[in-house]
């Protein structure tokens, strides 16, 4: 028995403790074990005239993007949009009451 100020610290134990690890695949490793038959598999399709032409030209198509990257995509857009928000007067009051004639003049032109 240990006695003293160390009497709460165990002896170290002669055998080294037991180790259990268990390996759980994640979903990531399952697909970067299975990429190489992806591409095998895209590179049949495209490469096999039995297929229709679509079929080919889509296998084409997913190997190209996942080579290359996707192609850049333009968009363009008209966009109109009206915002309304109800202000309370004292709000209002507040802020205009520190306003030249002049600032006062300036807004309101903006807003017509």
């Amino acid at each position: 028995m240990i006695s003293g100020p160390n009497r709460h610290i165990k002896p170290k134990s002669k055998t080294p403790p037991r180790v259990s690890t268990v390996i759980r695949p994640t979903p990531q490793s399952i697909l970067d074990a299975t990429i190489i038959d992806s591409l095998k598999s895209l590179i049949a399709l495209r490469d096999n005239p039995e297929y229709p032409a679509t079929v080919r030209l889509r296998a084409a198509q997913d190997l190209l993007d996942r080579a290359l990257g996707k192609a850049i995509t333009r968009v363009e857009a008209d966009v109109e949009s009206t915002v309304t928000q109800n202000v309370p007067q004292a709000m209002v009051d507040r802020l205009v009451s520190g306003m030249s004639k002049e600032d006062l003049a300036s807004l309101l032109s903006d807003i017509e």
